[in-house]
């Protein structure tokens, strides 16, 4: 009852300063955006750098079989035996 009544009678009296709050919060908001962005779009790339970074670290491994792959591909890519039955 006291919490109505006290709201009630201060309310008109509050109002302005719950707006002034209200538009002090926008406006810092608004002045804080761009700089959100920008760090949100670095830790984007930042991202994409360590994933792919870390694709390429778990890959690397591997490269013995590829290079022996290729070795072997690449001998055999203009052999007779390739050339015999064409497609």
């Amino acid at each position: 009852m006291f919490c109505l009544l006290f709201g009630i009678l201060f309310f008109p009296f509050i109002l302005p300063f719950l707006l002034l709050r209200f538009i002090v919060r926008l406006l810092f908001g608004l002045v804080m955006l761009p700089f959100v962005a920008l760090i949100v779009a670095l830790g984007l790339v930042i991202g994409t750098i360590v994933f792919t970074f870390t694709i390429v670290a778990s890959l690397m491994p591997l490269a013995p079989f590829a290079l022996v792959a290729f070795v072997v591909w690449a001998l055999t890519r203009h052999s007779r035996a390739a050339n015999a039955i064409p497609n």
